[in-house]
């Protein structure tokens, strides 16, 4: 979809049947011939606004609060150059299988030389495939069943223990002791810290799903999703509402958060407005998933339960399937460039060449 923003107060031809806008931080009013009577949809610090049909729209880009139109430098446009999964993938869209015999794979995480560290949940596994020479090593043991991982930017290992633990921990890479970051929220021991993404500053945010708790042992009535400040020292809960939170994932500017809701089969989003701050949710995708990346464009990579991963643009367009020969679980992107999709599958894992880079 091709999208011409334009000054405020200025009427326009369209020649498409949609239009998708956004604004940040206002509101999109729109009419036919200039008629404000259409309304407006609030998307937290975003609005999306859609018109159908319309020949002629009138735009005003407005601050809700003052009603003073924005001037053009405060819209942007919501596009994605992408079309198709075929313009993503670099060659046919055929997964490579790297490995199998494994339990069941999970948590892939990049550090950075694109070596990608992955778990064998039931094993208490963490292994490690090497990017230059395509091989995989046994890297840890005894995880106390780490679920999934993520780099941070000073590079320790962060890791989601679903096992007695029910904990977040930091994994040094060198001396591979283990940490733990975050125990408890309010006294009370977390369900089972499942997945896990790091902002730019070293914030890390992560879902707590119950998988494996007895009503006996939940010490939380609900499964959310919470924030560790970078020092370790806040724990907070950001997000609740949930049937069971999984998947969760940063745009590459980090001013949204995905999180999958697995058992309701939905992704949400939330803008994300500060440490630890989430705006009002909206709906993004009717596709539920286990795990998430997502590429330097914003499109995101699900894994629905389906032998696929399904990739969505920014915007929520379905773009289309990659196939798998089992469902997936969880992908991230490594390489020493960051091209190669790395796909965890229960008893394997995967590889698929790429012409977009990893966005987080």
């Amino acid at each position: 979809m091709l999208l011409f923003l334009v000054a405020a107060r200025t009427v326009f031809e369209i020649c498409h049947a949609a239009l998708l806008c956004v604004l940040f931080e206002g509101r999109c009013l729109f009419g036919e011939d200039g008629n404000q009577s259409h309304g407006s949809y609030t998307c937290g610090s975003t609005i999306e606004c859609e018109a159908r049909n319309h020949p002629k729209l009138g735009l005003v880009w407005a601050d809700p609060t003052s009603g003073r139109p924005f001037d053009a430098q405060h819209a942007v446009a919501l596009t994605s150059p992408t079309r198709s999964v075929v313009e993503l993938v670099d060659g046919p869209v055929e997964v490579r299988e790297v490995a199998a015999g494994f339990t069941f794979t999970e948590g892939p995480a990049s550090d950075r030389n694109g070596d990608v560290f992955f778990t064998d949940i039931p094993q208490e596994e963490i292994h490690v495939w090497r990017a230059a020479t395509g091989r995989i090593e046994l890297w840890l043991e005894k995880t106390d069943k780490i679920n999934g991982l993520f780099f941070r930017p000073d590079g320790g290992l962060v890791g989601c223990q679903m096992g007695s633990g029910r904990r977040v921990v930091v994994i040094d890479p060198v001396s591979k002791a283990i940490t733990p970051l975050a125990e408890r929220i309010d006294g009370k021991r977390f369900n089972a810290p499942n997945d896990l993404v790091i902002d730019a500053q070293g914030g890390v945010w992560f879902t707590d799903p119950a998988y494996g708790r007895t009503a006996d042992e939940k010490e939380l009535d609900e499964e959310a999703v919470y924030w560790i400040s970078p020092d370790g020292r806040s724990v907070r809960k950001v997000a609740g509402g949930f049937q069971r939170p999984n998947g969760i994932a940063l745009s590459p500017d980090g001013k949204m958060l995905y999180v999958a809701d697995r058992d309701a089969d939905i992704t949400v989003a939330f803008p994300v407005e500060g440490p630890g701050r989430l705006g009002p949710r909206r709906q993004f995708v009717d596709t539920g998933s286990d795990g998430f990346a997502v590429d330097e464009q914003g499109n995101l990579y699900t894994t629905p339960k389906a032998a696929c991963l399904r990739v969505f643009s920014p915007a929520g367009e379905n773009l289309g399937e990659i196939p798998l020969p089992v469902p997936g679980a969880n992908v991230t992107f490594g390489g020493p460039d960051r091209r190669t999709l790395f796909i965890t599958a229960r008893d394997r894992v995967f590889t698929l060449p790429m012409k977009v880079a990893g966005g987080q």
